[in-house]
């Protein structure tokens, strides 16, 4: 059997504009492989008619538990609506910056939600999903939103649920945009909440080509760490890979890496979106340091969270500053039907295969 057919589905796209070039991937995780389960992650990113148009991505986690069986379609829908939506604003808005963030703050989400529940219940219909409240189909169909528009003047940011997203300035500082939502566990927030706006986070950063790079992920990606300061530190070293191989040919690299994590660390899917701004070489040196500079938008509520149960929450050991990643071989036992916990073994000899922080004796 072949390294791809072991991976399971995993899909790449690259790109580019006048202000930078992409790349998103995304693998099946390993929980999900072992037990033919469908990928419940999803992206989707604008076309760039002219070299000048902004650049749109959105990635979207669905919630994948029984109470969320349609999710991987809710999670494709709600990636599709996203860009569709933030193009017509742009194209309305562009030439106000305030305008397009007050909107893009205030009204976009509401805009999604609106299409999306419109999009989910065409497709229920198409699949015989008759007879149910609305609000139970939406649940059906749960999914976390991040999306990033990127342009020469600013970049709008935002999200909904789980999902990480961090940004690399010219000063070779780490930075996190928008706050992690203190839920317990493996709540999150969703399209499929109740009053599901309340819940939208939006940042404006001005100039954005005076940064490196903007990563996105979801969160099968960093439950691969022990810690944020470890999944930081991989963030700046495979920004520093990245910035030294041509975007066409890491797609597959990518893949292979982000399946190994998973196959060792959550057992999730991961999506990882990266965007590499023009003439912006990486730097040497790392720090992590909230911005000054950028607009915010926090909502906060205490209305009820939707659990999201769609692999592992594990996180993986770094004992050593030089190196990150799942440390420790796991096993899995299953809770339920669709949920997979990773054990450690007690009577493990030695630890599992470790990852070079700057990938050069795994990714070249």
């Amino acid at each position: 059997m072949s390294d791809i057919e072991k991976m399971g589905t995993h899909e790449k796209t690259y790109g580019g504009s006048a202000y930078g070039c992409y790349t998103i991937v995304s693998v099946q995780g390993a929980s999900h492989v072992k037990n033919q389960q469908p990928c419940q992650d999803a992206f989707h990113c604008s076309e760039q008619k002219e070299p000048s148009d902004p650049v749109i991505i959105a990635i979207a986690d669905g919630h994948g538990d029984q109470r969320h069986d349609m999710s991987h379609y809710g999670a494709k829908l709600a990636t599709e609506t996203a860009v569709r939506v933030l193009e017509d604003l742009y194209k309305e808005l562009k030439t106000s910056k305030t305008y397009l963030f007050r909107s893009f703050r205030d009204d976009f989400l509401k805009e999604v939600l609106k299409q999306w529940k419109k999009e989910v219940l065409v497709h229920a219909a198409e699949h015989d999903i008759k007879g149910e409240e609305p609000s139970h189909v939406y649940r059906r169909y749960g999914t976390t939103l991040l999306v990033a528009l990127l342009c020469e003047d600013e970049a709008l940011i935002g999200q909904i649920g789980d999902g990480d997203i961090l940004l690399i300035d010219g000063d070779n500082r780490l930075i996190t945009p928008i706050a992690k939502d203190d839920l317990i566990g493996n709540a999150t927030y969703s399209l499929c909440s109740a009053e599901a706006s309340h819940f939208w986070n939006a940042v404006r950063i001005p100039n954005p080509v005076n940064n490196q790079f903007l990563m996105m992920s979801t969160d099968g990606l960093s439950n691969c760490f022990a810690d944020d300061d470890n999944f930081h530190k991989f963030a700046l070293s495979l920004a520093e890979y990245v910035s030294s191989h041509d975007d066409a040919s890491i797609g597959d690299t990518l893949a292979a890496l982000l399946f190994d994590y998973s196959s060792k660390g959550s057992g999730d899917d991961i999506t990882l979106a990266l965007f590499k701004f023009k003439n912006s070489p990486f730097l040497s040196g790392q720090k992590e340091e909230q911005p000054s500079t950028m607009e915010r938008n926090r909502s906060t509520s205490a209305l009820p969270t939707d659990e999201k149960q769609n692999g592992a929450s594990s996180s993986a050991n770094m004992d050593d500053p030089l190196h990150t990643g799942p440390s420790l071989e796991q096993k899995y036992r299953k809770i339920g039907k669709h949920i997979y916990k990773p054990v450690t073994s007690t009577d493990q000899k030695g630890q599992g295969p470790r990852y070079n922080i700057r990938f050069k004796d795994e990714l070249q």
